[in-house]
């Protein structure tokens, strides 16, 4: 197998982690159209992104490691970007996440869910 077709496995093995950081980069682009002060550049994205993969466990198989650097980077762009945002921009944030037809089960997965912190009803 030449260098070229060993690069393009290894580049298509990691598509679903780069699908997974173009949707949420996407939504959160689309945030200004919420509120006009919900604007994040593109270089605080690859910042967070980069700090997920960093701080991601090093796995073997191929499978779990994607499966665990989807989880990472979600979870990590969603608290990111939901600390700047109004409680009920929260909600609408997690949906456009989810309705993304590209998402995949991610917003049906126990681990990676999309929800605001609830508060309790006597809050």
């Amino acid at each position: 197998m030449c260098i070229r077709d060993r690069i393009n496995v290894a580049r298509n093995a990691y598509r679903s982690v780069a699908i997974r950081g173009a949707i949420i980069y996407f939504v959160v682009a689309d945030l200004i159209n919420i509120d006009s002060m919900y604007q994040y550049s593109l270089d605080y994205i690859k910042q967070a992104l980069n700090s997920a993969i960093a701080k991601n466990a090093k796995v073997e198989d191929q499978g779990e490691r994607m499966q665990i650097l989807i989880d990472n980077i979600s979870k990590a762009l969603y608290s990111n970007v939901s600390r700047g945002l109004f409680e009920a921009h929260k909600k609408i944030f997690s949906f456009l996440i989810c309705i993304n037809p590209n998402s995949g089960p991610s917003c049906n997965s126990a681990s990676t869910r999309f929800r605001p912190e609830t508060q309790s009803a006597d809050a």
